[in-house]
């Protein structure tokens, strides 16, 4: 069986490129990138969710991965999938702080219970 090489690269660039913005946002993600959740299982969603959506990605940039462009590339999908997962964070703590300051307005301030995924604890209806 022989494999093109230039065949070969449009592989790796098709599943490379999202699985680097992927798993970027895997891993800052509120409920993914928390301390209890296993850097395994952040993988294993990752490469799941990057073979779903690969099909439906567009076309890919064509260059080696382990050229100064494609580290650049690379850089770029990190900091794409690291903005993804802080979006997501503040919209979480949006909801926590809205949360709070309902409980605190009906009273229920003092019945709080420990958020496992920020150690600290929060009142009952946040």
């Amino acid at each position: 069986m022989d494999i093109p090489f230039n065949a070969l690269i449009a592989w790796v660039n098709g599943y490379l490129w999202p699985f680097a913005r992927i798993g970027a946002m895997f891993s800052v993600a509120p409920v993914f990138g928390a301390r209890f959740v296993p850097v395994r299982v952040r993988l294993i969603l990752a490469v799941t969710l990057t073979l779903t959506l690969q099909p439906v990605v567009g076309t890919v940039p064509m260059f080696d991965a382990l050229s100064a462009k494609g580290l650049i590339t690379m850089l770029q999908q990190i900091l794409i999938g690291v903005g993804m997962g802080l979006v997501l964070q503040i919209a979480f703590a949006a909801l926590t702080m809205a949360g709070q300051l309902i409980a605190m307005s009906m009273g229920l301030g003092f019945a709080s219970v420990v958020d496992p995924q920020n150690g600290v604890q929060v009142p009952v209806v946040s």
